[in-house]
């Protein structure tokens, strides 16, 4: 039962890290001038729309214009998966 608290922790660890690692890269993309319609920036937006853009329609919810001047829905999306990595258990097998 460890060994799969352990593999499920690492999993979702790595998921979680794989997300935040390509909002960084879209962020720095997008200061950059990338076109959105390139491949990789198709790839970035594939990737992190899904959760980014639900957390921009709860914030709307709630009043928060996230397209103001600054992105509020991503930044918040942001500090909510690394806060869920942060809090992940540190099991060990």
């Amino acid at each position: 039962m460890r060994y799969a608290l352990f593999f499920l922790c690492r999993i979702v660890s790595a998921f979680l890290t794989v997300q935040l690692l390509a909002m960084l890269l879209r962020v720095i993309l997008s200061w950059s001038g990338t076109e959105e319609d390139g491949p990789l920036m198709g790839l970035l937006l594939m990737l992190t729309e899904p959760f980014v853009g639900l957390v921009r329609g709860l914030l709307s919810l709630f009043g928060v214009d996230p397209e103001g001047p600054i992105d509020v829905g991503f930044f918040v999306a942001a500090m909510m998966l690394s806060g869920l990595r942060m809090f992940l258990p540190n099991v060990s097998p």
